[in-house]
């Protein structure tokens, strides 16, 4: 039978005042015939079964027993003169504290009872997870620098030990890294830092690694990757090159074209079409994926 939500949240409250109220009610550890060092002992997650809890002082003529009627009763056994857990607790899947009374008797006259609170001690033991480990994006070229990528929500991990996550971005494709960043290093936003060229690369993956914990000595650290893929698509960010031409960059993205040069015999009326040097006038879109159609035009004379 299912548990809703409401139900699940109305137990977990209970349970937290119920802890309230009986830590209230614990000033005091010993009594005549059992005692306890401590009354809210810790006990770290992912104990092993038969984790001693906290020692129990019995005296002559007495008897110590779990009182059947405790809320987490099942947890825990006693073994002499020790209270045990029975198996292995869990930070994340359980409540982050364990309500158990022990019953003093002697004989079958006087009896008292003792409780105690157990508190878990949530251990750094579960890594960062992404919504999703791998992801496309599709930019194109001519995406203004500054401009966000991949959003935050996107690409946030979560950890169930509820640590502070950090963040960083590496590229997988060579001379590529420079032209993506994240936010910060608790903010894994992905932006552009640097304005693309589709000549120079129209792909790149990116790989954003969350850690839960900085780097440093004998320091536990999980880590969980992401892969982002990137396709840049060509955009119509350059004029035509008039041919031949010579380039003057070594991105070759700037491309200077000689000046055409022809003789016209004044005296003549000729209809042939007029030679030119170094060639005849052709211009080309250097944005080749695109190609656009060119258009030629006289513009001015002199």
């Amino acid at each position: 039978m299912g548990i809703s939500s409401t139900t699940q949240l109305t137990m977990g409250v209970s349970h937290w005042l119920l802890a309230s109220v009986l830590f209230l009610l614990l000033p005091v550890t010993a009594q005549q015939g059992c005692s306890v060092p401590s009354s809210n002992p810790s006990v770290p997650e992912n104990n092993p079964p038969g984790y001693v809890v906290t020692t129990i002082s019995v005296e002559a003529n007495f008897t110590v027993a779990i009182d059947s009627s405790s809320p987490d009763g099942d947890y825990f056994t006693i073994q002499g003169y020790e209270l045990q857990l029975i198996r292995s607790v869990d930070y994340e899947a359980s409540d982050t504290v364990l309500l158990v009374t022990l019953t003093c008797k002697k004989g079958d006259v006087e009896s008292y009872s003792l409780p105690i609170i157990v508190t878990i001690i949530n251990l750094n033991d579960n890594s960062p997870v992404f919504k999703e480990t791998s992801l496309t994006r599709v930019i194109p070229e001519d995406t203004k620098v500054n401009a966000t990528v991949v959003a935050r929500e996107d690409v946030s991990a979560s950890d169930a030990d509820l640590d502070t996550i950090y963040y960083k971005l590496d590229s997988m494709v060579q001379n590529t890294s420079d032209y993506f960043a994240i936010k910060g290093v608790n903010n894994p936003e992905i932006y552009l830092q640097k304005a693309l060229n589709y000549e120079k690369f129209n792909s790149t993956t990116l790989l954003l690694y969350a850690m839960d914990n900085t780097e440093g000595t004998n320091v536990t650290i999980h880590t969980a990757t992401a892969t982002i893929s990137i396709i840049i698509e060509q955009a119509d960010t350059r004029p035509p090159w008039f041919l031949p031409c010579t380039f003057v960059d070594t991105d070759r993205s700037i491309c200077i074209s000689s000046t055409y040069a022809g003789r016209v015999n004044m005296s003549e009326m000729s209809t042939a079409p007029l030679t030119l040097e170094p060639g005849p006038i052709y211009a080309i879109d250097p944005d080749y994926i695109l190609n656009e159609k060119i258009v030629y035009s006289i513009v001015g004379e002199k």
